[in-house]
Formats: C-alpha cells, structure tokens, sequence
C-alpha cells in the first residue's frame, strides 16, 4: 500500500508575538531567497512551499516552522502523474535564479510555435447599400379590397326599416300570428274529449259444464 503523501502551505500568518523582521530573515535563509520574496509569503494567502511529502516529513517541517513563529497547516496531497511529479522535482532541484515569473501578458508560446492563420477572404462585390429606408425592401403583401357597399344606402331620419316613414308602424297580429286567438280568462288548457271504453269480449263459445 502506498504511503499517505502531504502538501504543505504557508498560512500567511504568524503567530500572536512573534517579531515579523526577525521570522522573514529566518525563512530567508531556510528558503535561501531574498527578504523582499518571502515577505510576499506572509501577506495573508495561504503558499504551498512542499508538495506530496511524507507524514513524518511533514510533521517535521511543521515544527521547525512553529519555532519560528509561523503558522502552517498540511493538507492531503493529489496523486499526480509521473510527468507531472518529474516537473516538480526539476523545479524543486532548479537553483532560485533559474526560476522567475514572466510579465503580465507575456506569449507562452516560441515564435516557431507559434500558427499563424490567415484571415478568411469575404467578397462582397456584389453587394450594394440602398438609400433611403435601412430595413430590407423585400415584396410586402397587398392590403384586401374594400367591401363592395354600392347596393346600400342611408335611410332617412324618422324612417323605419322596411321604408316606412314617420308614425307608428302598424303591424297585423293575424298576419304575423298565423290565426291564432286567446281564450278567454279561466278557460281549461285542455280539450274535452268523449271517454269511451273498449267493448266487452265475445263469451258465446264458451259452455259451463
């Protein structure tokens, strides 16, 4: 089974009485750094300064550290790939002058690997700008014909419909009605019909005995 493996940080912070000049010349030459790099190491963010080391290891750096009054914390570290562990080590074992930051906006890249890439060709000679309205003059559907109201006409004021004019309108109940009257008040709904009832069945065949 393979053993537990640490990442090792730098709080930014240091311990309540500990003199700040006296713990930066001190990591100074623990780190073999100049003072003004590693004040930027005790500005408040956490650093990792050791990755993927042992337990006992870690537990020893912490100690060493607490003795000078700064404060640390580990955390587990992240297996990483064979390359990438490789890399560490590489910039782990690099002197500190071969190691440095470049500016803000600096090309990562070599200029021979660099690709360059031709901007795309767009013809557009057979293009023209129309004057006048900006929106497209695209064909736009006719409106519909008015109604044909020629076979209407206005009646005048005081007519009635049906072209009649002025008075009342006299109206034929009989007409309208088709002959039908009232009864008179309390007259049955009803008609009177004659009751009748069915005649008796024919008995002459039969015989008492």
């Amino acid at each position: 089974m393979a053993e537990d493996r640490f990442d090792l940080f730098l709080t930014g912070q240091l311990a309540m009485g500990c003199d700040r000049n006296r713990a930066v010349a001190q990591l100074a030459k623990l780190f073999k750094r100049p003072p003004e790099q590693i004040e930027k190491l005790l500005v408040g963010k956490p650093t990792r300064v050791r990755k993927a080391i042992s337990g006992e290891e870690i537990s020893r750096l912490q100690l060493a550290f607490d003795k000078l009054g700064i404060l640390t914390e580990s955390q587990p570290a992240i297996s990483a790939s064979p390359q990438a562990a490789a890399i560490e080590r590489h910039a782990a074992a690099a002197p500190p002058e071969a190691l440095s930051l470049s500016p803000v906006g600096s090309p990562v890249l070599r200029e021979n690997e660099r690709k360059t890439v031709a901007p795309p060709v767009v013809n557009t000679s057979h293009l023209s700008v129309s004057s006048g309205d900006p929106v497209s003059t695209t064909a736009r559907a006719s409106a519909p014909p008015p109604p044909d109201v020629s076979h209407l006409q206005l009646l005048q004021p005081g007519t009635a419909p049906g072209g009649h004019s002025g008075g009342p309108v006299q109206i034929d109940l009989d007409e309208l009605c088709g002959g039908i009257s009232l009864a008179p008040a309390g007259s049955q709904l009803g008609v009177e019909r004659e009751e009748r009832f069915p005649p008796p069945p024919d008995t002459s065949h039969l015989r008492c005995h």
